[in-house]
């Protein structure tokens, strides 16, 4: 026969798990008194720069909230009850780190740890409105499997208190903002990853002063993906063939660099079925001719290889050649006519036409 946990034995079974769970980290110090009787706060976690916990090294200090429960209410929504008069504490202590520890009350080793970090911005959030409710229901995240990830959002906690102070929640801009910044601290080596998994703070800057808008969720932000370059060779059915290097986005989008100076820049797009090409006209007659050539194809009959492969389905569209020209055929008539020109008398035709551009132009058209 199971007997029923008393508050205590409930409390002590959270704390314990959670002291637990933060050992794996050698950079997190916590302070975690059991039968705790300070209004609002249950302790405090210390966070330092190497392993080792030596003072001085240390980043700084995140005061903690600890409820445990044996309530189920929170493993199906993730949503728990704090009250306003210690949100309204929080917010004068410059935010907390308030933690939801279930409890399975048939196996007190069995519990699951679900955090809040608020910060100014969220308690003002959180407030909005309710000031005159006894408590507020709150969406709380699940822990991070890993200590180390939970690590960084105990540092940008810290963080963005530097950056949100009640000054700033107060100030009101003169004029409507326009720019606007995300700011974290991340993994070294891949700082996106904090980003897929946690939110973050949108700023805007007013003067040399952060204001806090909005913090977005992961799921509000859209992630690219960047293939490393790759060698690839790419033709029309008039060209002849360009090596170039290709990276291909969010598996979608393959952007080339081709050229004698990797001057022109092609854009498939998969999903919508359109190309995008420009150039910036470099090199000599004949590098500028072929190039010419390469965008004709696309435009006239839509051919495009890359690596043999056939793209001739794909519709070409915004091809731009760079220039004192109107459009792409009036340049490559213009080149073609050069070409003639300088053949006839003699001239040779590897001059580089980068260096003489304007130059030519101007004589050949008086």
């Amino acid at each position: 026969m199971n007997v029923a946990l008393n508050k205590k034995q409930i409390e002590e079974a959270g704390i314990a798990s959670l002291k637990q769970y933060l050992l794996d980290s050698p950079y997190i110090d916590s302070d975690l008194p059991s039968n705790d009787k300070t209004p609002s706060f249950d302790g405090s976690l210390t966070i330092y720069t190497t392993p080792g916990l030596k003072k001085k090294n240390m980043k700084g200090i995140a005061a903690i909230q600890i409820k445990s429960t044996t309530n189920k209410s929170i493993l199906k929504n993730r949503k728990f009850p704090v009250e306003v008069a210690d949100l309204n504490n929080y917010f004068h202590q410059s935010g907390v780190i308030f933690f939801v520890i279930y409890v399975n009350p048939n196996n007190i080793r069995q519990t699951k740890i679900y955090y809040k970090d608020m910060l100014l911005f969220d308690i003002k959030e959180a407030l909005k409105g309710k000031e005159a409710q006894q408590s507020i229901k709150l969406e709380f995240e699940k822990i991070d499997e890993n200590v180390s990830d939970f690590r960084l959002v105990l540092e940008n906690f810290l963080y963005h208190q530097d950056f949100q102070s009640k000054f700033s929640l107060q100030h009101v801009q003169e004029k409507e903002p326009t720019n606007f910044v995300m700011k974290w601290i991340g993994e070294k080596g891949n700082q996106m990853k904090y980003m897929q998994k946690h939110s973050m703070f949108l700023y805007t800057v007013d003067g040399n002063l952060p204001i806090p808008v909005k913090r977005i969720k992961p799921e509000e932000l859209q992630f690219f993906t960047k293939t490393e370059e790759e060698s690839v060779v790419l033709n029309t059915k008039n060209s002849i063939k360009f090596s170039g290097k290709n990276t291909i986005i969010n598996n979608s989008i393959i952007e080339i660099l081709f050229g004698q100076y990797n001057e022109n820049y092609l854009e498939v797009n998969t999903d919508n079925r359109t190309v995008q090409f420009r150039t910036n006209l470099k090199g000599d007659i004949d590098n500028i001719l072929n190039c010419l050539i390469f965008m004709d194809d696309l435009n006239k009959n839509g051919s495009l290889y890359i690596d043999g492969h056939d793209l001739s389905s794909i519709e070409a569209t915004n091809s731009e050649a760079s220039g004192s020209f109107g459009s792409y055929e009036e340049t490559l008539n213009f080149f073609k006519d050069l070409k003639t020109i300088l053949s006839d008398n003699h001239i040779p035709l590897n001059i580089n036409f980068l260096n003489y551009q304007t130059k030519i132009y101007n004589n050949l058209m008086t």
